[in-house]
């Protein structure tokens, strides 16, 4: 009866230990996972500053001998190519993210960015929108962050959550649109970008 105790004692040990391992891997990986994301974010956008330079160059080298007149056709023509790029990448960059919306990867950010703001505002009442796509994530997020009441919003076109507490007059925005549009914004605001 001893050895059965100690046996079991030991299997216990065992399954704690597995455990305990199989989380630091899991939270290994999502960090990994981030900083993958964080680094093709770098990397694309600094594709996306050579691409524009190299275009700046080309069209600057191709100027005509009146310089006047083609100053003014020039900036005309840079803004308008400018934008078009910018709407290309960014336009690519809408689309991996939805992409990245069916991946299992999405439901793990989406149930961090909950435990933060519980974590942040413990037991507050707030409504969570979620986009129309995120209906299977409902109940989850409610789960979540407690004193929620979650509702699909038609104005998250990518993904993530906008947070309410109404008492507070609070609102955080997690959505995958204001991060995309907030990198649209320094995007085009670096100096490589703005017009001669």
């Amino acid at each position: 009866m001893y050895t059965n105790e100690k046996a079991n004692s030991f299997i216990n040990i065992i399954r704690r230990n597995a455990e305990l391992e199989r989380k630091r891997l899991i939270s290994e990986a999502n960090s990994t996972r981030e900083e993958e994301v964080r680094s093709a974010e770098k990397a694309a956008i600094e594709q996306a500053r050579r691409l524009v330079s190299a275009e700046k160059a080309s069209i600057i080298k191709n100027a005509s001998a009146d310089i006047a007149s083609a100053e003014v056709s020039y900036k005309k023509e840079f803004l308008i190519r400018r934008a078009q790029m910018i709407d290309e990448i960014f336009l690519k960059a809408k689309n991996k993210l939805i992409d990245y919306r069916k991946s299992s990867d999405y439901e793990n950010l989406l149930i961090r960015v909950a435990e933060k703001i519980e974590k942040a505002y413990p037991d507050k009442e707030c409504t969570v929108l979620l986009g129309a796509f995120d209906t299977q994530h409902k109940e989850k997020i409610e789960s979540i962050i407690k004193n929620s009441h979650a509702e699909l919003c038609d104005d998250i076109a990518i993904g993530g959550m906008r947070v309410i507490f109404e008492s507070d007059n609070i609102m955080l925005d997690e959505t995958l649109d204001s991060r995309l549009e907030e990198a649209r914004e320094n995007f085009s605001h670096t100096d490589e970008l703005s017009a001669i």
